[in-house]
C-alpha cells in the first residue's frame, strides 16, 4: 500500500531526474525505449540510494532511522561531493552496460542530487540547510558565471563554481548557499 511519503519520494526523484535531463541530454538518439527505461530506472534507484543516508541520519541517532521520520541531517560538503562522484561513476557504468550512446555528466549528478536534497529540505525532512544548491544557467548568471552548466563534467570546475556561488550568497547576506538559491528561484521567472 502506497503512503504519502512514498508518493513524495517518487515525485521528488522523478522531478529531480527531469530537471537534470530537461536541458541537458542524457540519452542518445540511437537508444531504444527499452534502454532509456533501464537507464532511467537505474538513475532513480541510484538517487534513492545516495540520498537515503542523508535523510535518515541525525547528530544523535544512528543511520538506521526511517527515511521519513523528519530527523534527517544534511550531508557535509565532503559527503555531498563524494555522492556526486559516486552517482556519476555508477551511471556511467549503467550507460555502458546498457550499451547506450548517451553521456552522464557531473552536471546530471549535481543537479539531480542537489534538487532532491532541496525538495526534502523544503519539506522539512532535513533540519539543516543543504551544503549546496542545484546549479543551472540562472543561478550561474546571478553569480556572474557565463559557463554552461549542461557541459559540466569536471569536479574541479564544479567546486570552483561552488566557491563563487557561496561568496555571492554570503555577500548578499544569506546564511547558506541553499537559502540564497531558494530566494533566487522563488523571485525569478520560474518562481511565480
Amino acid at each position: 500500500m502506497a503512503t504519502k511519503d512514498e508518493f513524495l519520494k517518487n515525485a521528488f526523484i522523478y522531478n529531480s531526474i527531469n530537471a537534470a535531463v530537461q536541458h541537458n541530454g542524457l540519452y542518445s538518439t540511437l537508444d531504444t525505449q527499452e534502454t532509456r527505461r533501464a537507464v532511467r530506472q537505474a538513475f532513480s534507484q541510484c538517487l534513492a540510494e545516495y540520498i537515503e543516508p542523508f535523510l535518515s541520519r541525525s547528530p544523535t541517532t544512528p543511520p538506521i532511522i526511517s527515511l521519513y521520520t523528519g530527523k534527517g541531517w544534511s550531508p557535509t560538503e565532503g559527503e555531498f561531493l563524494s555522492a556526486i562522484e559516486q552517482l556519476h561513476d555508477a551511471m556511467r557504468s549503467t550507460l555502458s552496460a546498457a550499451e547506450s550512446q548517451g553521456t552522464f555528466r557531473v552536471s546530471h549528478a549535481q543537479k539531480s542530487l542537489a534538487l532532491l536534497l532541496k525538495y526534502y529540505w523544503c519539506d522539512c525532512k532535513t533540519r539543516k540547510d543543504p551544503p549546496f544548491c542545484p546549479i543551472d544557467r540562472e543561478i550561474l548568471h546571478k553569480a556572474g558565471i557565463t559557463d554552461s552548466w549542461t557541459k559540466l563534467d569536471d569536479m574541479d570546475q564544479y567546486e570552483a563554481w561552488l566557491r563563487k556561488l557561496k561568496a555571492t550568497a554570503e555577500d548578499a547576506g544569506y546564511p547558506s548557499l541553499a537559502a540564497w538559491e531558494l530566494a533566487v528561484y522563488v523571485s525569478g521567472p520560474r518562481g511565480t
